[in-house]
């Protein structure tokens, strides 16, 4: 009787070890686990932070793009700069291409664009997402100052153009409802 309960207690111990073991390589799949790398912060920056900022009760993707950034330096010692993520910038901006020649905030209420001018912003305009259609079957012009112009898409998103210092154009697509940025680049004769 004593063989089978030592018998039975060490195949617990086991099973207890093995679930044990399951659950901590669960748990390092988690977007925080003890050992972040710079893939894993890019991770959570780009991709988890982006889908997920609302359900993990952050004020916007910006917000939880900082907690990312200010959590993985005191606790990991990673910064952007160790990581080689230079051109970036780290405000609550949602386009973060340092050579952005415009710069997108997004909140619940509102989108502002602003102009980059030696390194400091000006306020080009801003648009209440209330007065955005709710759709639209071809992509149409929402606002123009100048030469940036924001259109919306027949998907919902939105796309802000604008000219670079060397005669390309900067587009921005991102999703107004959730302010999560799509794509972001610059080329000859974008429209």
């Amino acid at each position: 009787m004593i063989a089978i309960k030592v018998s039975f207690i060490r195949r617990a111990l086991i099973l207890l070890v093995a679930v044990a073991v399951l659950v901590g390589s669960l748990i390092g799949a988690l977007p925080v686990s003890a050992g972040l790398s710079c893939a894993d912060m890019a991770y959570l920056y780009y991709v988890y932070c982006p889908a997920n900022w609302q359900s993990q009760n952050f004020s916007s993707v910006g917000a939880c793009q900082s907690y990312v950034l200010t959590t993985s330096a005191a606790s990991y010692g990673l910064t952007p700069e160790s990581c080689g993520w230079a051109g970036i910038i780290y405000d609550d901006r949602i386009n973060h291409n340092a050579g952005a020649p415009r710069a997108v905030y997004c909140d619940d209420d509102s989108i502002d664009v602003w102009k980059v001018v030696n390194e400091a912003g000006v306020l080009e305009f801003s648009i209440f997402k209330s007065d955005l259609p709710d759709s639209v079957s071809v992509q149409t012009l929402i606002k123009q100052v100048g030469a940036t112009r924001l259109y919306m898409l027949p998907d919902g998103n939105l796309k802000l153009l604008a000219i670079q210092d060397d005669g390309k154009t900067y587009f921005f697509i991102f999703d107004p409802s959730s302010c999560t940025p799509i794509q972001e680049g610059a080329d000859w004769q974008v429209e």
